[in-house]
């Protein structure tokens, strides 16, 4: 395995033990505060950032199928994006955790993005 895919599979593990932490403290805190909207968003940001951890720790193992790494990772980081805008629609700015949540879920997915795409390009180069 090398430098790069070694890189991209602890970032994927990294991504999945965040996406599961978030998920399970979200859902605490969304029982807790009276199902409060916002929580939901990190819920789902949790959850999603968990399946991209999983899968990217998956397809790391084969550097002949990082592509599919580059388009995931892409996908998953506008559906990110498309949380935070929900719930600044939803929440405003009053609630900081999910903010925190789906922030930090932006920067693994974009992390992993730009890393499998350096390997991708690596790829196609030999």
């Amino acid at each position: 395995m090398s430098a790069d895919s070694k890189r991209i599979k602890i970032l994927a593990l990294v991504t999945l033990i965040f996406g599961l932490a978030a998920t399970v403290v979200s859902l605490v805190l969304l029982f807790v505060s009276g199902m409060a909207p916002a929580y939901g968003f990190a819920v789902a940001s949790g959850v999603v950032s968990l399946y991209l951890g999983v899968q990217g720790a998956l397809i790391a193992n084969v550097p002949n199928t990082i592509k599919k790494l580059v388009t995931l990772s892409t996908v998953l980081l506008l559906v990110q994006v498309a949380l935070g805008v929900a719930l600044y629609f939803v929440a405003g700015t009053d609630q900081v955790p999910p903010y925190c949540v789906i922030c930090t879920s932006v920067l693994l997915a974009l992390l992993l993005m730009i890393f499998s795409r350096s390997l991708n390009k690596k790829n196609l180069a030999k």
